[in-house]
């Protein structure tokens, strides 16, 4: 008779101690034990139970046990996960926005966690954990170079960083505002000596030997008005321009002076002077550089900035490639901080190891576990033990069963019906999957051994199983 699936089903509880006699120590914890029976016998500890709506009182669910976390490990995961979030965040917020940079770095962190510390979580998708695990492991490494770096090159990047802006300063200054300043003050240089020869010609002093402003001297004075006319429009110009190239340098960083150069570049025309046409103020180079899509603008950032950095992405490898050393060691850092965590994460838990069971049989591995298959219940959550007790294996049937029990929480077996009682449609599940993989397994052996199998009571047969564990499936 099958078993009715709203009757209560017999079910494991688990007991660790804490019983009635807690209060003594000798008797406050024992080994853990597995039992069927309402009470422990060795701690007097009642079976967990919850009641039903019509008043019937059933046992609890079973327990979904969980390994045994080693709290020290467990203590330097959360602490290395500390710090590599914060570097996480550090770095992510140098190549995103800082809101975006920090959010991202925090649930990076904290998925990182989960997944590492937990074998329940995505415990039934373990190629999507560790495809997950892997993708936030490189972009945390990724990410915590930035902040390696940046701790290990501050000082001097800012130092270089300056220096870099500077000699772009002034080599703009040389292109751009000197040979305008030049030609200023060439034309004041030119009026010097033409009022110098002025002053010999009206003393006497010249060859002519004659004193008074004649011929001659009236062409140095005309040759002075029109030099003189020349720098009446030079010379607004360089007034203009030279607070803005020459200006002072002492507490600015590099941003600053990169965006004041371009402000001064964008008050200097092609052909700034209007007595001389011909003469380039703005030398091709510069043209256009104002214009933040273009080649020329670029280029000019370039000198100014190092633009390994600049392209944030792609700066570790930049780096790296080029040989830096900074580079290296932080690269090294973040590898070795995540590669710890990953090393605790998979340590933090302590597994049971599965086993083979050996099994004698008649017949062939594949068929002794079809055979089980074919006899699971699906909806009474069945074995029928007493169909496998008419084969000629049942005593390894009932091997098989019992080691099942006892490695983990999907059996019970039921004295009175002859049946084993699953658990739960949980525990049918994974008994399932177990079994399928076993069989094909067994398949596969016998199609490699290229033996063929008898099935009479004369011929038998060693198979060994891998047995699940509580943690498996």
């Amino acid at each position: 008779m099958s078993r009715d699936r709203n009757e209560p089903q017999e079910q494991f509880w688990t007991c660790k101690g804490r019983g009635e006699n807690w209060h003594i120590e000798a008797e406050r914890y024992h080994l853990e034990e597995r039992l069927t029976s309402g009470k422990c016998p060795k701690c007097g500890k009642k079976r967990p139970s919850q009641p039903t709506n019509d008043g019937r009182v059933i046992p609890s669910s079973p327990i979904d046990l969980q390994p045994e976390k080693d709290r020290r490990l467990l203590a330097g995961l959360i602490i290395l996960n500390l710090v590599s979030g914060y570097t996480t965040m550090r770095g992510a917020a140098q190549i995103l926005p800082q809101l975006a940079g920090y959010s991202a770095g925090v649930t990076i962190q904290l998925l990182l966690f989960l997944l590492l510390s937990s074998s329940s979580t995505l415990r039934h998708r373990p190629k999507i954990k560790w495809l997950v695990t892997g993708c936030l492991t490189i972009f945390s490494v990724y990410t915590s170079f930035f902040a390696y770096y940046q701790l290990l090159t501050q000082e001097q990047q800012i130092t270089d960083s300056r220096n870099r802006a500077i000699s772009a300063h002034q080599n703009t200054i040389s292109k751009i505002f000197t040979p305008i300043n030049n030609k200023s003050e060439g034309l004041t240089n030119e009026i010097k000596n033409l009022n110098l020869l002025i002053e010999q010609e009206e003393a006497g002093d010249r060859i002519s030997g004659l004193s008074g402003c004649d011929v001659e001297c009236k062409k140095l004075k005309l040759q002075r008005e029109v030099i003189q006319e020349q720098l009446a429009q030079v010379s607004p110009v360089v007034e203009n321009l030279k607070p803005l190239f020459q200006y002072d340098l002492d507490n600015k960083d590099t941003q600053y002076i990169f965006r004041s150069d371009l402000k001064a570049i964008a008050q200097v025309t092609r052909n700034c002077l209007p007595s001389e046409p011909e003469f380039v103020c703005l030398p091709d180079e510069y043209m256009d550089v104002l214009d933040t899509q273009s080649s020329k603008h670029r280029k000019f950032r370039s000198t100014y900035f190092d633009e390994d950095l600049a392209i944030d992405l792609l700066a570790p490898v930049i780096k790296i490639g080029k040989g830096e050393v900074p580079a290296i060691g932080a690269a090294i850092f973040a590898l070795i901080v995540d590669g710890c965590i990953i090393a605790l994460g998979l340590g933090i838990e302590a597994r049971p190891k599965s086993r083979q069971l050996p099994l004698r049989i008649i017949g062939s591995g594949s068929e002794f576990l079809d055979r089980l298959l074919e006899l699971i219940d699906s909806p009474s959550l069945t074995i029928d033990f007493e169909s496998l007790q008419n084969t000629d294996n049942s005593r390894e049937y009932l091997n098989l069963l019992q080691s099942i029990r006892a490695e983990t929480d999907w059996l019970l077996k039921v004295e009175e019906e002859q049946k084993w009682q699953i658990v739960s449609h949980g525990a049918e599940a994974k008994l399932n999957s177990w079994l399928v993989k076993q069989r094909q397994e067994q398949i596969s052996l016998e199609i490699n051994s290229q033996k063929e199998v008898s099935n009479t009571a004369q011929h038998q047969n060693v198979i060994f199983l891998q047995l699940p564990t509580r943690y498996d499936y």
